[in-house]
């Protein structure tokens, strides 16, 4: 995982991954994708990130 800093100190409460898919669903005869998230992996706690620092 790479981030780099913006323009001001962030304050990042933790990162996640997320394996998702869409599903084809049907309503009242109406046809839509919805996004379903499959898995959600923690791959990082709390931080904080400087101005442009790379992490």
């Amino acid at each position: 995982m790479f981030v780099l800093g913006g323009n001001t100190q962030q304050e990042i409460n933790g990162l996640y991954i997320h394996v998702m898919t869409q599903v084809l669903r049907e309503q009242d005869d109406r046809k839509y994708l919805d996004d379903v998230t499959l898995y959600k992996i923690k791959v990082s706690d709390a931080f904080v990130i400087e101005k442009a620092k790379k992490r």
